[in-house]
């Protein structure tokens, strides 16, 4: 998947910021933020997560699992991003 081509069809035109794990734009001149992970989930931090429960605006989570591959070695940082997503339920709109 091309992740440009996606977050310019998602996002308003020239709205997306990417940060850590993410990208932070608009849709609609509304904010959002939006997290997009593929392959092996590495590293993966919660930045983008972080970043919508600061501000309170909705976060998009787009998982792209062809080929997914989660090692031992991974799932810390899995259940790291699951337990900050779990806080942001019920506190932020996610989709």
């Amino acid at each position: 998947m091309d992740l440009d081509l996606l977050m310019d069809v998602l996002l308003d035109e020239g709205s997306a910021s990417q940060i850590p794990n993410g990208y932070f734009g608009t849709i609609d001149n509304r904010p959002v933020c939006v997290f997009y992970k593929n392959g092996v989930f590495d590293g993966c931090k919660s930045d983008v997560v972080d970043l919508a429960l600061k501000t309170g605006v909705p976060i998009i989570n787009i998982f792209d699992c062809e080929g997914f591959e989660i090692s031992v070695k991974t799932l810390r940082d899995l259940t790291e991003f699951l337990g900050k997503l779990s806080l942001a339920s019920g506190v932020i709109p996610r989709i």
